[in-house]
C-alpha cells in the first residue's frame, strides 16, 4: 500500500505541476498585459483550480482500462425491493436470472402490497435458483440486504437495486476484475432506464454515464472508487459479512444512518486496504427521477450522505492514497469556490453598476460543461450532448444551494420518499 501511495504522489506530482504551472503562467501574461481585470481574476483562478482538477481526472480516465479475461466465481445476486413498480420490479428479476447467477435473492422489505412479493414467490416456481424472502416490517435497505447476505452461497455478493436492469452480460464483466485478490468490490456503468420520459431525464442520463466514465473511472485507475453505484455493484462476501455490524449500526450525530448504504460500504472496504474497481463494461439501466421536486429530494439525500462520509474518510484516506485523499478534497471544496467566485463577481457588478460584467462568468460555467462531457459525446455521438449547458444552470440553482443545505442537516436520516 505505501508503495501505491508513492506511486500516486509520483504520478501526481508529474501531471500537476506543468498543468499548474501553465495555467498560472497563462495568467501572469494575461494580468502583465492588462487583458483581464479584477473580475476576470476571480473567475480566471476559480478556473485554473478546476480545469486542473478536470485535467487530472480527464488523463487518469483515458488510463484506466477495464479487464478483458473471463473470471468466474460463485454470485449471489441480492435485489432488496419495497413498494415498487411491479412493471419495473419484473424487468428487474428477470434481467438477473438472464445473467446465469449461482443464485438470486429477492428480500421484500415489508411492503405494505404484496403484489411484487405475490409475482416474485410465482417466478420462484420457474427458477429454482431464485429464492424470495419476506421482513414483516419495514427495516431499511440496509436490513433487508444483511438478510441475504447472511444466508448467500456464493463468494461474490451482488447488490441490485429493484428499479435497476442488467444489460446482457452485465454480470460476466462486473466479475472479471475479481481476478485479482486485491479488489474487493467492482461497480459498473450506470445509463437512464426512463432517458425518453422528459427534459430532465434526458439530462439526468448524461450525468449519469459521465459520472461513471469520467468520475468513478479516474478514482478506478488508482483503484480507489470511492463510492460503488447502488443500483449495481459486487463485493467479496467475505469482506461484507466481516463488516456487516458496523454496516448495520453506523450512526450519525447519534441517529442510525438509513441512507448511502453504498458510499458507506464502499468506505469499510477502502478503509481495510482493499481495492475498489469501476468496470465500465458492466452496464445496468435504472430509473431517475422525472420531476424536479424527485430530483431534489435524491440529491439531498445523497448529499447528506456525501458530506457525512468524506468527513468520515479524512480520519483514514491519507494512508491509503493520495488522489482517494485529494479528489475528495476537491469535491468538498469546489462547491464552495463556485459560491466564492459567483458572489464576488455579483458584488463586483454591483459596486460597479454593470450586470454586464456577470456575463463572463455565467459564460464559463456551460463551457466548462461542455468540456467535462465530452466523453459522452465522444462515445455516444448523442445530440443529447447539446443539453449539458442546462445541467450547469440546474447546478447553480438547484444543486448548489442542496449541497450546502445538506451539509448542515446531514443528521436527518428520512428518505423523503414513499
Amino acid at each position: 500500500m505505501e508503495q501505491r501511495c508513492r506511486m500516486d504522489t509520483l504520478k501526481l506530482a508529474i501531471l500537476l505541476i506543468p498543468l499548474l504551472i501553465v495555467f498560472l503562467g497563462i495568467g501572469y501574461v494575461c494580468l502583465s498585459l492588462g487583458l483581464i481585470g479584477d473580475l476576470q481574476n476571480v473567475i480566471s483562478i476559480y478556473g485554473v483550480i478546476v480545469l486542473s482538477y478536470f485535467a487530472v481526472r480527464i488523463l487518469f480516465h483515458f488510463w484506466n482500462k477495464p479487464f478483458t479475461k473471463p473470471f468466474r466465481i460463485s454470485t449471489s445476486i441480492i435485489v432488496p425491493f419495497y413498494q415498487e413498480n411491479p412493471e419495473v420490479f419484473t424487468s428487474c428479476l428477470n434481467s438477473c436470472l438472464d445473467q446465469r447467477p449461482s443464485e438470486v435473492i429477492a428480500v421484500d422489505d415489508g411492503s405494505i402490497d404484496l403484489t411484487n412479493y405475490n409475482n416474485a414467490v410465482a417466478m420462484a416456481k420457474d427458477h429454482p435458483n431464485l429464492l424470495v424472502l419476506r421482513q414483516e416490517t419495514n427495516h431499511g435497505k440496509r436490513h433487508a440486504q444483511a438478510m441475504a447476505f447472511r444466508i448467500a452461497k456464493s463468494k461474490i455478493l451482488v447488490t441490485v437495486d429493484s428499479d435497476t436492469v442488467l444489460e446482457e452480460n452485465a454480470l460476466n464483466e462486473l466479475l472479471k476484475p475479481f481476478v485479482e485478490p486485491k479488489i474487493g468490490a467492482v461497480t459498473g456503468q450506470l445509463s437512464i432506464l426512463n432517458k425518453s420520459r422528459n427534459l430532465l431525464t434526458r439530462i439526468l442520463n448524461i450525468r449519469y454515464i459521465v459520472a461513471g466514465i469520467l468520475e468513478r473511472a479516474a478514482y478506478s485507475y488508482f483503484r480507489v472508487v470511492n463510492c460503488t453505484s447502488g443500483p449495481m455493484s459486487a463485493y467479496r462476501k467475505d469482506l461484507v459479512l466481516k463488516n456487516l455490524d458496523n454496516y448495520l449500526t453506523q450512526t450519525h450525530l447519534g441517529k442510525k444512518c438509513t441512507f448511502g448504504d453504498d458510499r458507506h460500504l464502499t468506505a469499510l472496504i477502502l478503509r481495510e486496504g482493499h481495492s475498489v474497481f469501476f468496470q465500465k463494461t458492466a452496464k445496468a439501466k435504472t430509473m431517475a427521477p422525472i420531476t424536479f421536486k424527485s430530483f431534489a429530494i435524491q440529491q439531498l439525500r445523497w448529499n447528506r450522505s456525501f458530506w457525512r462520509e468524506n468527513f468520515l474518510a479524512t480520519k483514514w484516506m491519507w494512508r491509503r492514497s493520495i488522489y482517494l485523499s485529494f479528489g475528495t478534497i476537491m469535491d468538498m471544496l469546489l462547491p464552495f469556490l463556485y459560491f466564492a467566485s459567483l458572489v464576488w463577481s455579483i458584488s463586483i457588478s454591483y459596486a460597479s453598476f454593470t450586470l454586464f460584467l456577470l456575463f463572463p462568468f455565467f459564460i464559463t460555467a456551460p463551457l466548462m460543461a461542455f468540456v467535462r462531457n465530452y466523453d459522452y459525446f465522444r462515445l455516444t455521438k448523442a445530440k443529447d450532448y447539446f443539453l449539458v449547458p442546462l445541467y450547469s444552470w440546474i447546478y447553480l440553482v438547484v444543486l448548489l444551494p442542496i449541497t450546502f443545505f445538506a451539509l448542515f442537516t446531514t443528521g436527518q436520516t428520512g428518505w423523503g420518499t414513499r
